[in-house]
């Protein structure tokens, strides 16, 4: 299996977007893809394989973006967690919800995905974890996670949500965020917890605290 990031950028917001590749299928998936299309086509094109499914951690736009444009175009489904369809009202093409007792989805013969619910940036957030790759969404960031103030959010679902990442997380697995703020992508989740002050605050009312003071994680994109 191969991950690229593909960066995107569309005004102030970048985005990395996983292009997942199973060799043994020739086949691909795509995860939160937005903005630039033609860069999503040009890569399967080069790569010569076809895409499979999207994946999508959340509604927001920037993780979304292309996924109906792209679902449409390759005729594959879309998944994203039903709680999230159900709350946002969201909808594409060839839409698959995954439902909050769903842990596995099974991509053609040679692809398993767990799901991890991990509500908080948005009520139905998820993360990906591909055989040693954990693909976070806005759930958590190398340095941070998901602000919590809008609509559907909870600091108190973020804190329990990053609790059972760390619970279940294997301190090998690279990490795979939706956006770059200050190290590379693709730390190990080892790594992250040394830097990432959000994984060290075991006090939920002290997390909900700090999560929720003004300013907090307001970080420029790379």
């Amino acid at each position: 299996m191969q991950v690229e990031l593909l960066k995107t950028k569309r005004f102030s917001f970048i985005n990395y977007c996983p292009l997942i590749v199973d060799q043994n299928s020739n086949s691909a998936i795509l995860i939160d893809p937005a903005w630039e299309q033609t860069s999503f086509k040009q890569r399967l094109d080069e790569l010569g394989v076809q895409l499979s499914a999207i994946l999508l951690t959340h509604h927001h736009l920037d993780h979304s973006h292309l996924a109906n444009t792209l679902a449409k175009e390759y005729d594959v489904p879309v998944y994203m967690s039903q709680r999230e369809i159900d709350y946002y009202d969201f909808d594409c093409y060839r839409l698959q919800g995954i439902l909050p007792q769903q842990q596995i989805i099974t991509l053609g013969t040679h692809m398993t995905v767990l799901v991890h619910h991990t509500p908080g940036h948005t009520m139905g957030g998820v993360c990906y974890q591909i055989e040693d790759n954990l693909f976070t969404g806005d759930t958590l960031f190398n340095e941070g996670c998901g602000f919590c103030h809008t609509r559907g959010g909870c600091p108190g679902m973020m804190y329990e949500s990053l609790s059972h990442l760390k619970r279940v997380i294997d301190d090998s697995i690279k990490v795979y965020p939706g956006h770059q703020y200050h190290s590379e992508l693709g730390l190990t989740f080892a790594q992250v917890k040394q830097r990432n002050i959000y994984l060290n605050i075991d006090n939920k009312q002290d997390f909900i605290a700090f999560r929720m003071q003004k300013k907090s994680g307001v970080l420029k994109f790379r």
